[in-house]
C-alpha cells in the first residue's frame, strides 16, 4: 500500500438515539466519502472515533461494514491505538481475521514507563512481523507513557513494514520538518491533524504523504491538497483561509462539532456521542449553524475536485 499522496480521513462513529452503533449512518458516511474523491479511510482512529468506547463486538461491526461498503475500492488504515501490547495485538489478530484491511496505524504505548526496545519489540515489531502489513506510526508523545521515550524516527528505522508517521504532535510544521530531515524521502509524513488547522504549513514543511483527519467536509481538504501539489499555492491559500473559522471552532469538543457537522449535512442521523465527549448544546448549534453556512457559501468557488 502506497502513501505517497492523498487525503485519508478518519471516520467518526455514528449512534442511534438507542446509544447502539448506526450502521447505516456509517454506510452514508462511506459513500459520503468517497464521492468527494478521497484516496483512502480510515477507520477506529482513536479518540476522534471513540474507538476506546465501543465494544469488540461494536469495532468488528464497524470494520465489518466499512469494508463491505467499500468493497476494495479504496485502501483502508484500521487505526489500533489500544494503550496496552496486549490490546494492540489481540485488535491486530480481529481485524486481520476479518480480513480487507490494507494498513495499520499504531499509536504510543501507554502502560507506564517503558523504554524504546519494549516500544518496538512489544506493539510495532510484534504486529509488523505477524501480519506483513503496512504500519503508520502514530506520532503523538501526549499519549506516550509518561518518562518514555518517544521518537517515531526510532520506530521507522528498527520496525518492519513502517510506510508512513502521521504527525500529531503541535505544533505540528517544525515536526514534519524535523521528520522530514531525519529520515529524508524514505517515509511518508501524514498531516492533518486538529481538522487541518495547519495543512498548509505541513505540506509547505514536505508533508508529502496526504491528510489523515476526521474532516466533515473532506472537499476542503482535498482541494487544499490538490491545489498545492499542482503548484497552485495562491488558490490553495485561499481556500485554506475560508476552511479556518470552521475548522477552530470549539476544539475542546471536537467529536461533538463534527458530528454536529455531518448531521446538518445529512450524512448520519444523530450527533451523539458516547462519555467522554460532551454534546453540544442548542446555543452552540445556533453558532455552529451560522458558520458552517458562511462555510458553505465562501468555499463553492474554491472546491475544484475533478
Amino acid at each position: 500500500m502506497e502513501f505517497r499522496g492523498g487525503v485519508f480521513p478518519i471516520l467518526l462513529t455514528p449512534f442511534s438515539r438507542d446509544g447502539s452503533l448506526d450502521l447505516e449512518s456509517l454506510r452514508r458516511m462511506v459513500r459520503y466519502y468517497m464521492r468527494a474523491s478521497v484516496d483512502g479511510l480510515t477507520i477506529l482512529g482513536g479518540e476522534v472515533s471513540e474507538s476506546e468506547a465501543l465494544t469488540q463486538e461494536e469495532r468488528e461491526s464497524i470494520i465489518r461494514t466499512v469494508m463491505e461498503e467499500t468493497s476494495g475500492s479504496v485502501p483502508v488504515v484500521c487505526g489500533i491505538t489500544m494503550p496496552s501490547d496486549r490490546q494492540v495485538l489481540m485488535e491486530a489478530e480481529r481485524a486481520a481475521r476479518l480480513g480487507g484491511v490494507d494498513a495499520f496505524l499504531l499509536g504510543p504505548h501507554r502502560g507506564g514507563q517503558v523504554p524504546m526496545s519494549t516500544i518496538l519489540g512489544g506493539r510495532y515489531r510484534s504486529v509488523s512481523k505477524k501480519y506483513a502489513l503496512p504500519t503508520v506510526v502514530l506520532d503523538n508523545p501526549a499519549l506516550a507513557s509518561p518518562g518514555s521515550v518517544w521518537t517515531p524516527e526510532a520506530i521507522v528505522s528498527e520496525a518492519e513494514n513502517v510506510v508512513c508517521v502521521k504527525v500529531e504532535e503541535q505544533p505540528s510544521p517544525p515536526k514534519v520538518r524535523a521528520i522530514r530531515a531525519a529520515l529524508g524521502t524514505s517515509i511518508s509524513i501524514l498531516g492533518g491533524a486538529l481538522h487541518g488547522r495547519n495543512l498548509l504549513w505541513e505540506l509547505a514543511e514536505g508533508a508529502d504523504g496526504g491528510v489523515m483527519t476526521s474532516a466533515p467536509i473532506p472537499e476542503h481538504l482535498v482541494s487544499i491538497y490538490r491545489l498545492f501539489r499542482e503548484g497552485k499555492v495562491e488558490e490553495a491559500t485561499d481556500l485554506f483561509a475560508k476552511t479556518l473559522p470552521l475548522a477552530n471552532f470549539y476544539p475542546e469538543r471536537t467529536v461533538a462539532v463534527k458530528k454536529a457537522i455531518l448531521k446538518e449535512l445529512g450524512v448520519i442521523s444523530e450527533p451523539l456521542t458516547r462519555d467522554p465527549f460532551p454534546p453540544l448544546d442548542e446555543g452552540s448549534m445556533v453558532h455552529l449553524r451560522r458558520l458552517l453556512q458562511w462555510t458553505l457559501e465562501n468555499t463553492k468557488a474554491g472546491m475544484l475536485l475533478r
